[in-house]
């Protein structure tokens, strides 16, 4: 009788999340499973002892949680998740029980054997690396859709740990390869968002028939202003935390009137209150939904120099 585990490391540390797989992060969850997997096959073993049985275990971890447990695990597992006359077994044939750790990542077409965790970990950031080239090879549209096409196959049980343990590889460089275009291109991105705010207001400030919040303030402003559009942004809250302009601005043009239903329901923020301050006038929306706009005057104006 032979008894194999298997642990194949992932290194997307907490990016990866399906409820098709487990990827076990914390070792006492990890033991938990083992010892309730052992406990299903513990009476069969007991009486497999001088057989050719192979108990197979399977598991996806996360590579920096393994190298800090990995040589207690295995004497744990013999200590306190086994049988006594199994236990006695395996000490007199060790061989048969064995422990083994792949590392799974892009590039490969199957996991690779983990010999030395401490070696594996000095070359964590070149091994990932290599790990990311691989997954920008793949991409045929972008990495959404990437992404989307191995997500799926992470619920279909016609592939293994190991099959899932690569594409949950694949998966988490997708997210890696996203933060790091969005951080590279941080400041372009920012100058894009200000102009696009800017066109979104002039577009839709005199639309007869406002589809959500965002225009139909500006309806109100410019009604109040009569075409005066040189405003100076001062302050905004959202119920009564401060918040950015462009963040609140997103979120109006999210609340949606029914009859054009796509994203938010206007109706569902009614419990929602801001103020948009500027240097021409203030606009108001209650607890309840009733929006106002009132002109600054000069008095108030001059007082805020």
């Amino acid at each position: 009788m032979e008894l194999y585990i298997c642990f194949y490391n992932v290194m997307h540390k907490y990016k990866v999340t399906s409820d098709a797989v487990n990827i076990y992060s914390n070792p006492d969850n990890l033991v938990k499973r083992i010892k309730s997997d052992l406990d299903k096959h513990s009476y069969a073993m007991e009486h497999d002892l001088n057989t050719n049985n192979v108990y197979e275990l399977e598991y996806i971890v996360y590579a920096d949680m393994m190298f800090k447990t990995i040589n207690s695990l295995g004497i744990h597992i013999v200590d306190n998740l086994l049988p006594k006359k199994v236990v006695e077994y395996f000490a007199n044939h060790p061989s048969k029980f064995v422990i083994e750790n792949y590392l799974s990542i892009d590039g490969y077409d199957k996991p690779i054997a983990i010999k030395d965790f401490s070696l594996m970990m000095k070359n964590y950031d070149s091994l990932l690396e290599y790990s990311y080239e691989s997954t920008k090879k793949r991409v045929t549209t972008d990495l959404d859709d990437l992404r989307d096409r191995y997500m799926s196959k992470l619920g279909d049980n016609t592939y293994s740990p190991r099959d899932k343990s690569m594409f949950i590889a694949i998966i988490g460089n997708t997210y890696d390869l996203t933060e790091s275009i969005i951080d590279n291109n941080k400041e372009d991105l920012s100058d894009k968002i200000t102009e696009e705010i800017k066109n979104i207001r002039y577009e839709y400030e005199n639309t007869e028939d406002p589809e959500n919040e965002w225009e139909f303030i500006n309806q109100q402003v410019e009604t109040i202003l009569k075409g005066d559009k040189d405003i100076t942004i001062k302050k905004c809250t959202y119920n009564g935390k401060e918040i950015e302009y462009d963040e609140l601005v997103r979120k109006l043009i999210s609340h949606v009137f029914p009859q054009y239903l796509t994203q938010v329901d206007i109706n569902t923020t009614l419990d929602d209150y801001y103020i948009i301050e500027t240097d021409k006038c203030k606009i108001i929306r209650s607890i309840g939904g009733d929006i106002r706009v009132e002109r600054v005057h000069d008095k108030e104006e001059n007082n805020n120099v």
